[in-house]
């Protein structure tokens, strides 16, 4: 499914704006509140996506995570 609906992320074809994201993001977090999400927390939240709605652009709706 991510093969699909996710394109392929190439370093070599980053601008200067995703090269500054991508730097962003492999800096740790340091702040008190972040912590990683627990297997629960993301349980909940699959489980909670109404079946009906497609809550992103991908038009993937709950229904199909709930069934992966």
């Amino acid at each position: 499914m991510l093969d699909y609906f996710t394109p392929e992320d190439k370093e070599r074809d980053d601008n200067d704006y995703h090269k500054q994201v991508r730097t962003q993001a492999q800096q740790p977090t340091t702040t008190p509140d972040d912590r990683e999400f627990t297997i629960e927390e993301i349980r909940y939240a699959v489980e909670s996506m109404d079946n009906k709605k497609a809550p992103w652009e991908n038009d993937i709706t709950g229904d199909i995570y709930n069934h992966t």
